[in-house]
């Protein structure tokens, strides 16, 4: 299953933006391109802007002490503007970034791992965020399955147990997204 990156989810949260931003990239930005290759990492894919909103903004949230970089979608600039202003929540189901800088890229690990007849099977997405120009973005979300591997003695089937199953795979999917600094938030 891939990573719930366009799944709108709204979290109501204590803290929000403590002004100490982690990032000089936040703002809203309209989408140029967004690809996906849902076969291969390859190439980038076929278009799937017309199916993405088309902007997004980028704004370091807090969350129960954890800080991290996130990245939400939106249907216009007026919506980012609303929703990363909005004190006491948070927005997620774009991208998160909990580690990185602005100079290296920001990144993010994540493992989705589900059990079926005493097997797990999942994905690993890794995502790095960076600039190559001022003003411009650069998102590339590349996902791998894992190879099934036996629940574990709870019956579950762990992240770093999916992250391990997924080493050495081929990439199956490549998600490319570009973007440009339209204004602040």
């Amino acid at each position: 299953m891939r990573r719930l990156a366009f799944l709108m989810l709204t979290v109501a949260a204590c803290g929000g933006n403590d002004n100490d931003s982690l990032t000089s990239f936040d703002g809203v930005y309209t989408v140029s391109t967004w690809t996906d290759n849902l076969t291969s990492c390859a190439a980038e894919g076929s278009s799937v802007l017309d199916q993405r909103e088309p902007n997004f903004y980028i704004k370091t949230e807090n969350f129960l002490g954890v800080r991290f970089v996130n990245v939400v979608t939106c249907a216009d600039v007026g919506d980012c503007q609303a929703k990363a202003n909005e004190v006491d929540t948070i927005h997620l189901g774009g991208f998160g970034f909990d580690t990185g800088s602005d100079e290296t890229g920001w990144r993010d690990t994540s493992a989705f791992g589900f059990a079926s007849n005493g097997m797990c099977e999942g994905t690993v997405t890794e995502t790095v965020m960076t600039s190559p120009a001022s003003g411009q973005i650069r998102i590339e979300a590349r996902s791998t399955d894992a190879a099934p591997f036996p629940v574990n003695a709870a019956g579950e089937c762990p992240d770093d147990a999916v992250i391990s199953a997924a080493a050495g795979q081929p990439c199956t999917s490549f998600e490319v997204v570009t973007a440009s600094f339209t204004t602040d938030y």
